[in-house]
């Protein structure tokens, strides 16, 4: 039987996708080592699995930041919108200072830190979701545009190299190179019921994750599982070590025999 060790580069908690690969392992006969900060619970299905280990380490105190410009101009001009900002960074209240700066009426900005059990259901009741993530690898794909696909949430993206792999324009979401494009995108999504609808169709026809893990996810592994079986063992250096590559995120599978 594989062991699988899954490294999330985070707050182990707060990554449900890494959980649902832990899971997804665990029903395929898989013993799994689960790596990440310590921080918020994991899911308490995955907690009490009994092949799981859960293996958690203090964070690093990272000073990083984003991109805060175009927040103001999906903001300045539109009324009647409540704007969460879901979170708990090193530069929060550096943001928030920002927002309280800002000039605006008839729109409610909150930045709130949500437990796990609440998270998806505030993405779930958004009407639509904005994701300003953009990868300086240009493979790095938006977990949290997953996250609102999973709510049933159509996104509006920042366009960057392999983006078209997650949000399909026109589709499940659109897609924007900058700030003017992307007031003018808002002001067509929200003006017209009918587009926003539209959206939220091609959403609800995404495939879901047990479906595309078994198609996609499986096979892959079960394939280097096979193909690391027939290697003379004198050539397995490390007790056989891969690396796969899941809807963006790397993390190290290491297959003990």
């Amino acid at each position: 039987m594989p062991s699988t060790l899954v490294l999330v580069l985070g707050d182990s908690g707060r990554s449900p996708r890494m959980q649902y690969h832990c899971l997804s392992l665990l029903d395929n006969n898989h013993d799994v080592t689960y790596l990440g900060y310590a921080g918020t619970p994991i899911l308490d299905s995955l907690q009490s699995h009994s092949k799981l280990n859960e293996v958690r380490v203090q964070p690093l105190n990272l000073n990083w930041s984003r991109p805060f410009k175009p927040l103001y101009y999906i903001l300045h001009n539109f009324p009647n919108i409540l704007c969460i900002v879901t979170g708990k960074g090193p530069q929060k209240e550096f943001y928030e200072e920002k927002i309280g700066r800002m000039k605006m009426e008839k729109v409610e900005v909150r930045t709130i830190w949500l437990e796990s059990g609440d998270y998806p259901i505030l993405v779930g009741s958004a009407d639509l979701g904005i994701s300003l993530h953009t990868s300086t690898s240009g493979i790095d794909l938006p977990m949290k545009v997953v996250d609102m696909f999973g709510g049933g949430v159509p996104v509006l993206a920042v366009d960057f190299k392999c983006l078209s792999e997650l949000v399909k324009d026109g589709k499940n979401g659109r897609v924007f190179k900058g700030e003017k494009e992307l007031e003018d995108i808002l002001r067509s999504v929200l003006g017209e019921e009918k587009v926003l609808n539209r959206l939220r169709k091609g959403v609800g026809e995404t495939v879901r994750w047990e479906e595309n893990w078994n198609n996609v996810a499986l096979p892959v592994i079960n394939s280097a599982l096979e193909k690391r079986s027939s290697k003379p063992k004198n050539e397995l250096r490390w007790k056989g070590t891969g690396l796969m590559i899941f809807a963006g995120m790397v993390f190290g599978v290491y297959l003990n025999y």
